[in-house]
């Protein structure tokens, strides 16, 4: 008969270890390890566009308005924006992020930030106000999406 002082030491355990998201899940990754930003528009200028980026680098953007490419395009990124952004990704803990998301439905254009770690997906829908780590995010992938040789 197992005690109760070991069943539980093991339930907790096996709770703690199903619920981490450490740095190693992100570094390691696979195909079902991906960040996607869809951009809507707007009554302004805003640029409306999605980018989704693999965690092995794979790219891919489909621009729609006010942006300076059109269409559906395919990329591989560098190693290191590739390193770069999935280290912010680990350093920000962003997908344990469950703050205000500066979406109140204002007359904004609205943000929608999927991150799948290994499964395990998140969606985050914000606006202009949302957290400096969200925006900050945000303008990495935008870099990259105006960055490097696109390919349709």
């Amino acid at each position: 008969m197992i005690s109760n002082k070991l069943l539980s030491s093991v339930v907790l355990i096996a709770c703690l270890s199903w619920q981490c998201h450490s740095a190693m899940d992100v570094a390691k990754g696979d195909s079902n390890t991906y960040l996607s930003l869809e951009k809507g528009g707007c009554l302004a200028h805003c640029k409306a566009y999605t980018i989704s980026i693999e965690r092995n680098g794979s790219a891919n953007y489909l621009g729609r308005v006010n942006v300076s490419k059109t269409g559906r395009y395919h990329r591989k990124l560098t190693s290191k924006e590739n390193v770069d952004l999935w280290e912010f990704i680990e350093k920000s803990a962003i997908f344990d992020f469950n703050g205000f998301t500066g979406h109140l439905g204002e007359d904004s254009q609205a943000r929608t930030l999927i991150i799948s770690l290994d499964g395990s997906v998140k969606k985050i829908t914000y606006g202009a106000m949302a957290p400096k780590i969200l925006i900050d995010l945000e303008e990495k992938m935008e870099a990259i999406a105006e960055s490097g040789e696109w390919k349709e």
